[in-house]
């Protein structure tokens, strides 16, 4: 084959995987947002929650300086971390009322339900293990499994400083949201213990940062 010609047909190729990954990706796009569509049917504050926790996410990615596929891939954690509630009953999600032990358990599965749901989707794998554990602790006493500082995967450490941070600021069916100074002490008062402190540290200084 001439140079110019194995030239020619190299360009063309390169083009043509360029625009197959183009579709490609806008394809895994929509296939998110309708993921994020049906849990927005199912419960439109679950649904706020995690867009907002996408963008707390964001904030932290960049105080840690993560690398642009662990953002990529935190961020769409950070977007469907609660798509297993899609399983739990609207009562229980917008039950006013303690929940009794049964109903905490149904709460306490979404992870996994979350994982087993999104397994068959192979463009989520980087995501997945964030949205599975986000709800792991340090000292080994959050769930699904048990997991304990260095087990638990990075982007799933960040993810749950966002998660929690945003949930205690924000309303909740049974209580209403505390200012942000309250969510930065509870966040701070559990780090090393439920929290990484170097995520919690990011978060600190992403709030002194927009407060300047």
């Amino acid at each position: 084959m001439r140079l110019d010609t194995f030239a020619h047909n190299l360009t063309r190729a390169t083009g043509e995987t360029y625009w197959a990954r183009q579709v490609l990706g806008e394809t895994h796009l929509l296939a998110v947002e309708a993921l994020a569509a049906a849990m927005h049917a199912h419960d439109p504050y679950t649904h706020d929650h995690c867009r907002r926790v996408v963008r707390i996410a964001s904030v932290l990615a960049r105080e840690l300086e993560m690398p642009a596929e662990d953002r990529c891939a935190l961020e769409t954690a950070a977007l469907l971390h609660d798509i297993g509630k899609i399983a739990v009953p609207d009562t229980i999600l917008r039950k006013t009322a303690p929940l009794t032990d049964d109903e905490s358990y149904a709460i306490r599965a979404h992870p996994e339900i979350g994982f087993k749901m999104l397994t068959g989707f192979r463009f989520l794998a980087d995501a997945l293990p964030a949205l599975r554990y986000h709800h792991e602790r340090l000292d080994g006493t959050g769930y699904p499994n048990g997991l304990a500082a260095g087990e638990i995967p990075l982007l799933a450490r960040v993810l749950a400083v966002a998660d929690a941070y945003d949930a205690v600021t924000t309303d909740r069916p049974y209580r209403s949201g505390s200012p942000a100074s309250h969510g930065l002490a509870e966040i701070s008062r559990c780090s090393g213990t439920h929290f990484d402190p170097v995520v919690v540290d990011a978060l600190l200084r992403a709030h002194v940062r927009s407060a300047q």
